[in-house]
C-alpha cells in the first residue's frame, strides 16, 4: 500500500511543473492550444507505446524493445534541439 502511494506521488509530480512551463511559454491566446498539444502527446500518442512495445516484444523478443525506444527518444531529442534552434 505504501509503495502504491509513493509511486503515485512520484509519477504525477511532473504534471504541475509541465503545466506551469506551458503557461509560462505560451501566450494567453495560444495557452489552450499548448495544453491540448501536451495532453494529446501524453495521453493520445503515448497510449500507443504499450501496444507497439508489446507487439515488438511478441514478434522479435523483449530485447528489441529497448533499442527501439532509445532510437525513438534520440530522434525526439534531435527534433527538440532543432525546434529550439529555429524558435
Amino acid at each position: 500500500m505504501a509503495f502504491g502511494i509513493l509511486l503515485g506521488l512520484v509519477h504525477f509530480a511532473h504534471q504541475p511543473i509541465g503545466n506551469s512551463l506551458i503557461a509560462q511559454y505560451t501566450t494567453s491566446e495560444n495557452r489552450g492550444l499548448g495544453y491540448g498539444i501536451s495532453f494529446f502527446l501524453s495521453f493520445g500518442l503515448g497510449s500507443f507505446a504499450a501496444g507497439i512495445g508489446g507487439s515488438l516484444a511478441e514478434s522479435h523478443g523483449v530485447q528489441v524493445v529497448f533499442p527501439f525506444v532509445a532510437i525513438f527518444m534520440g530522434c525526439a531529442f534531435l527534433l527538440a534541439l532543432y525546434l529550439r534552434k529555429i524558435s
